[in-house]
């Protein structure tokens, strides 16, 4: 269910290293591993129409780091300035120009996401 989901929204994939957690102490490190392989064949299974099609596309765009996104869309950074773009400059994935679409400020979230992710583990693991 929950590589289902991954395969919907990728931001449900923040959820894994609290997932792995539960799996480690529920299980050990063998079932931690097959439920791994579990959603890894699963997500296999949903992107294999893509990949039987468009191999390169598919795999480049799903990692695609350079995108921004629509500052519509935000729940958690609608107070990151942003102005407007005029309506005819609108495009599916951008709506506005300034600190919320920079290079600058993907980056930082994404490195604040990793250094948190190392931190959670040295916590929990020693």
């Amino acid at each position: 269910l929950y590589s289902l989901a991954v395969s919907v929204k990728m931001n449900i994939f923040l959820f894994a290293p609290a997932l792995f957690l539960i799996l480690l102490a529920d299980g050990g490190m063998w079932s931690a591993a097959v439920h791994i392989g579990v959603c890894a064949i699963v997500q296999g299974i949903v992107g294999l129409p893509f990949l039987m099609h468009y191999p390169i596309e598919y795999v480049s765009q799903s990692f695609n780091l350079a995108r921004t996104f629509k500052r519509y869309w935000s729940v958690n950074f609608k107070w990151v300035p942003c102005e407007a773009l005029p309506a005819s400059e609108q495009t599916l994935l951008r709506d506005c120009e300034g600190l919320f679409t920079s290079k600058i400020f993907g980056v930082g979230l994404l490195l604040a996401t990793a250094c948190c992710w190392v931190l959670f583990a040295c916590r929990c693991g020693g």
